[in-house]
């Protein structure tokens, strides 16, 4: 929509007229903003792995405690009066 005083164009964003490029330049550091909090979140996550990983808590002890849990299930619905 263009301004018939100032002649630039302008959007309404929230019930204000606000020129094109403030809306490009929100975006964009929106986006570098986001960007950065991605990246620190995947570090953070990677240095949990590694945390737990050199705990003891490997992918075969996971396996184990997945199926150990179906198993439970498993027999629980089955046959709980062996549940004991």
């Amino acid at each position: 929509m263009t301004s018939p005083s100032s002649g630039m164009n302008e959007q309404l964003v929230d019930g204000q007229m606000e020129p094109d490029g403030l809306k490009d330049k929100l975006a964009e550091a929106y986006r570098l903003g986001s960007e950065g909090a991605i990246q620190k979140v995947l570090a953070e996550v990677e240095h949990q792995a590694d945390k737990r990983i050199r705990a003891g808590f490997g992918e075969t002890n996971f396996t184990l405690g997945v199926l150990n849990t179906i198993l439970i299930v498993y027999i629980f619905s089955a046959f709980p009066q062996h549940f004991w």
